[in-house]
């Protein structure tokens, strides 16, 4: 058995109190757009498993380190600012027992 199993043996889901924490990063690169000659932009990274998260911050930010605190990172960039955040994503899984729909039209 292992951390992401459950103690019955079987593989831990995404609902299983036993689940590694999910997070979400967000990158946002601020610039003077007269200085850097390209726009802003604003990236979200789909949820990833914590580990892989705090990987990505480490990348986005250049070091192998991530400063203290939890965030936003601020990292400087030609004409602006890189800011990086970081949050546990929340998981709300659809019982299926309740009706699914879009725009007032079932979806079962």
């Amino acid at each position: 058995m292992t951390s992401r199993s459950e103690p019955n043996g079987r593989a831990a889901t995404h609902t299983s109190p036993r689940a590694a924490a999910l997070a979400i990063v967000t990158v946002e690169d601020r610039v003077n757009e007269r200085l850097a000659a390209e726009r802003a932009g604003r990236y979200t990274a789909p949820a990833q498993p914590m580990a892989d998260a705090w990987t990505l911050v480490r990348l986005l930010l250049g070091g192998a380190t991530i400063p203290g605190g939890r965030g936003p990172w601020r990292r400087a960039i030609a004409g602006g600012q890189r800011v990086i955040t970081m949050r546990v994503a929340e998981e709300r899984p659809i019982p299926l027992d309740d009706e699914l729909t879009l725009e007032g039209r079932q979806l079962r």
